[in-house]
């Protein structure tokens, strides 16, 4: 017992600063909601086919629901809090997923319904272009197909080549079904990333009626953005139009890929994202405005927190928008009741109340980047400015200091996020530490000009249209820092996806930083550093397995392709088209297998198409891309480049249409592979003893 206490006061004197933390509220309910959310998505609660049955207890299970929120938030004992906070979050993803599950039933039975469906509903959102036409959000009232009333009250995306006039109430005519889920740990969740936005389901629409218009509050909103979009007109380049619609509006979709890469590469991507700098920005600009009048700080304060909130309303509820609300609203209101304000009990808050409201966002990039980034700026940035040595001279020393603090705050927010980018992206951008300093104070400039015109649009236009070519200055400056990653040498690393552990001792090792005691801050680096230098490449090396051959098959809907990753990490991608579909593939799902696999690269690409010829396209690294015809639709190659590991495998390629025949033979066993659209053939020995998989599989087998 003295052990333990000894040791207990030994860690308290080391870390201090997380035996403070642990007595904050907001951190152990977010901790709490976080850690169930994780507990339900491992537990295989579909596979069990439970779900239908839990829905007779949905009644009970907000009860009990309410009733544990309420115990949680006057209990004074943290235990309970952290277990009944836990508690909750579990409740709330069965809650989730009951509905879920019914919603996701009722659309695939409807699948064999002939004929249109029909919902009526009310548009919640602002129409965007896209690729198929324009997409817009209807909340659901009936639908068609749907005599319980599941569907109720759920927004549906909806997909369709003509665009709705106004957000009122409205009969959309077109085919209903479910997101796609994953298939595989490395796929993209589609049902996830719309539910974590409160989307059940998409629609492609063939044609859609007004029925009535929309609402008072719906028609100032809709005025509003009006305004807006006349002031952007103001804007001759696109390039201008759509940064500021995505910086301001949130819309995303007017991007071009020319700007969204080069905002990539140079790490400064997260400006056209609505986050909390913009908040804080509008805050900014709201209190320069009220200063010109002599009204009261209790006034500013309020003013700032009903601009605020309005521009949340308007938006919608965003996770790093809904982060930043949070957190202002409890900073402000601090200064109104003269309460000390704890930014990581605000953020701790912020966290657990938007996880109750969408526990699917806990998975996304998004909501890790926000709250990672926000958690790394407050936490690691004081740290690093300790580190910073004095000078002797007073004006350099405040010169030096307001420089470094600059770039630590760039620095910290790119230690919190590096984990999140290398999981998620699998590169991460080095010049955006830089870009960084100059970018922020630019938007930050560029916002402030865009305000001013929004505000003297109908008083004085030409003060609007002046402030709208300041805009335009700023973001030409934008677009050219963007730009010069592409002159920069390793401006951009790519990484493959992290093992677990390698992501677990970072994380251990950044909070053992930020925690411990300022005097033992060195030689924490001094052993720390040197440990996960040798502890991550051991990692790699044990867990990487050099004697199996991996196949993956991938399909959309004119194009099959097969991937096969080599003992010696080397791989070859066969596929039926070199257009379009196979390049949206290979972005979207074969680079994340890859990633999967990791230590890998892609040795060889072959197309075959329906002609007498095959194409094979050879990358390396050491060469440049490089094309040969074989006369035959039937490949024969060795696949064993490197003749040191010993292996000899010889391959033999089919096309025929969709299907890619595939063989492979080492001195032991012949293995034969059919990839058809929905199943694959495979069988050993000569063809003998075929056996059957579901479409998606993948294939491991050791070589001898």
């Amino acid at each position: 017992m003295k052990n333990t206490t000894g040791l207990c006061n030994w860690f308290s004197s080391v870390f201090p600063r997380l035996v403070i933390w642990s007595r904050f509220p907001g951190l152990i309910c977010w901790a709490a909601v976080s850690i169930g959310i994780i507990t339900f998505d491992l537990i295989p609660i579909e596979s069990l086919n439970i779900l239908p049955s839990m829905h007779k207890f949905y009644i009970i299970k907000i009860v009990s629901a309410m009733f544990s929120f309420s115990i949680a938030v006057f209990s004074h004992s943290r235990k309970v809090r952290f277990i009944i906070f836990f508690l909750l979050s579990l409740l709330y993803c069965t809650l989730r997923s009951t509905e879920h599950h019914c919603v996701s039933s009722l659309l695939n039975n409807i699948q064999t319904l002939r004929g249109s469906h029909r919902i009526s509903g009310y548009i919640i959102s602002s129409p965007v272009p896209v690729k198929q036409g324009y997409r817009f959000l209807v909340k659901c009232k009936t639908a068609s197909f749907d005599s319980a009333n599941i569907l109720k009250g759920k927004v549906i995306q909806c997909t369709g080549k003509v665009s709705p006039v106004s957000c009122g109430k409205v009969i959309v005519y077109g085919h209903c079904k479910a997101p796609r889920k994953a298939l595989r740990s490395w796929d993209f969740n589609e049902s996830r990333v719309l539910l974590s936005k409160d989307i059940w389901a998409k629609m492609a629409v063939d044609s859609i009626y007004i029925i009535s218009s929309p609402n008072p509050l719906k028609k100032v909103a809709e005025q509003f953005r009006e305004r807006v979009l006349t002031v952007l007109d103001r804007l001759s380049d696109p390039a201008h139009r759509a940064i500021l619609r995505a910086s301001f509006l949130g819309e995303s979709e007017y991007l071009t890929d020319e700007i969204k890469e080069s905002f990539r590469k140079s790490g400064i991507y997260h400006l056209l994202a609505i986050s909390g700098l913009h908040a804080s920005m509008l805050i900014a600009a709201t209190y320069i405005f009220l200063a010109l009048f002599p009204v009261s700080k209790r006034v500013k304060h309020i003013m700032a927190l009903v601009v605020l909130w309005l521009y949340q309303l308007f938006i919608g509820f965003i996770p790093s928008l809904f982060r930043a609300t949070i957190m202002a609203t409890l900073i402000i209101g601090s200064f109104l009741y003269q309460k000390k304000n704890y930014s990581l009990q605000s953020i701790g808050l912020a966290g657990t109340l938007w996880l109750l409201h969408s526990p699917e966002s806990l998975f996304l990039p998004g909501f890790q980047l926000s709250f990672s980034a926000t958690i790394g700026i407050i936490t690691i940035s004081p740290v690093l400015n300790r580190l910073v040595p004095e000078i002797q001279s007073a004006t350099a020393d405040y010169v030096l200091s307001r420089i470094i603090a600059t770039f630590n705050i760039s620095f910290s927010g790119f230690l919190s996020t590096l984990p999140v980018l290398i999981f998620h992206f699998g590169s991460i951008s080095i010049f955006g530490l830089l870009a960084n300093l100059i970018s922020v104070g630019v938007m930050t400039l560029n916002m402030w000009s865009f305000f001013i015109s929004l505000f003297f649009e109908t008083i004085v236009p030409s003060v609007s249209s002046g402030c709208m070519k300041i805009s335009a200055l700023m973001m030409d400056l934008l677009i050219w820092v963007s730009k010069l990653a592409d002159r920069v040498p390793w401006c951009v690393v790519q990484m493959d996806k992290p093992y677990v552990e390698m992501l677990f001792g970072y994380l251990f090792f950044l909070i053992g930083f930020i925690s411990i005691d300022k005097k033992y801050t060195m030689n924490y680096l001094k052993w720390c550093l040197p440990i996960l230098a040798l502890l991550f490449p051991a990692i790699s090396l044990l867990k990487t397995n050099y004697d199996k051959i991996y196949l993956e098959r991938f399909c959309s809907k004119n194009c099959a392709v097969v991937a096969v990753c080599w003992p010696y990490r080397g791989v070859w991608i066969l596929s039926s088209d070199s257009g379009y579909e196979f390049e949206r593939l290979y972005n979207y799902s074969i680079q994340a297998w890859i990633r999967h696999l990791r230590n890998v690269q892609v040795e060889k690409i072959l197309f075959f198409n329906n002609t007498s010829s095959a194409e094979i396209i050879e990358t390396s690294p050491e060469a440049s891309i490089k094309k040969i015809k074989c006369s035959s639709r039937t490949v024969l190659v060795n696949p064993a480049a490197k003749p040191e590991k010993a292996i000899s495998l010889f391959t033999s390629f089919k096309s025929s249409n969709k299907d890619i025949i595939f063989k492979i033979e080492t001195k032991s066993q012949r293995i034969n592979f059919c990839f058809s659209d929905s199943i694959i053939y495979y069988g050993m020995l000569n063809g003998s003893a075929y056996r059957i998989a579901s479409f998606p599989s993948t294939f491991s087998f050791s070589v001898p």
